[in-house]
């Protein structure tokens, strides 16, 4: 197993983050790709390396689809956006889908998709004013404009008035289902 630094970058608790390959055959098979296209692994995207991200997103479609490793024994799971039944998965990676009932903005520019009635107490995504801008380019739809859209958010569920996931990379959130007169020309 080589482990090969993944530049300057720290995780949350100050750890460097590597990307791990073995060879097989002579050539060079990632750790992660394995994992996940086993099923035994979730894709958790990282700003900056959006390419390597759609690749392993497409790993991870394949897996589910046939209820490999973790997806056919319940391991790995996509969650509803029932507040109640999130909270017992605070401060742990998670997978959530679901409708979004509202968008909300603060002064700040930042952007809440709330998934209830009460942004106080329901699931939340939240992005900065920067990254709403990468993901309309990604995504070619204006993310204030998906009232209504049924999303899949990836990442660190944090309590915030609400179980709550911040999007700090754009692959982190996946348009599902949006009607199509949101959709950017």
């Amino acid at each position: 197993l080589v482990l090969e630094e993944a530049g300057a970058e720290r995780d949350r608790y100050g750890r460097r983050v590597v990307h791990a390959w073995f060879t097989r055959n002579q050539q060079k098979v990632w750790l992660d790709e394995a994992l996940i296209a086993r099923g035994w692994a979730a894709v958790w995207p990282r700003e900056g390396l959006e390419l390597r991200s759609a690749a392993l997103l497409r790993l991870e479609v394949e897996a589910r689809a046939g209820n490999r490793g973790g997806w056919g024994s319940g391991g790995l799971l996509i969650r509803d956006p029932d507040p109640d039944d999130l909270a017992q998965y605070l401060d742990s990676a998670q997978i959530v889908e679901g409708r979004v009932i509202a968008t909300g903005e603060a002064r700040s520019g930042r952007l809440y998709l709330n998934f209830g009635a009460d942004w106080r107490t329901d699931f939340t995504i939240s992005l900065s004013r920067a990254l709403r801008k990468e993901v309309e380019a990604r995504h070619g739809m204006d993310p204030a404009t998906l009232d209504g859209a049924i999303v899949r958010v990836r990442g660190w569920m944090a309590e915030e008035n609400g179980p709550m996931i911040g999007v700090y990379a754009p692959d982190q959130l996946e348009i599902v289902d949006a009607p199509a007169s949101r959709i950017l020309p």
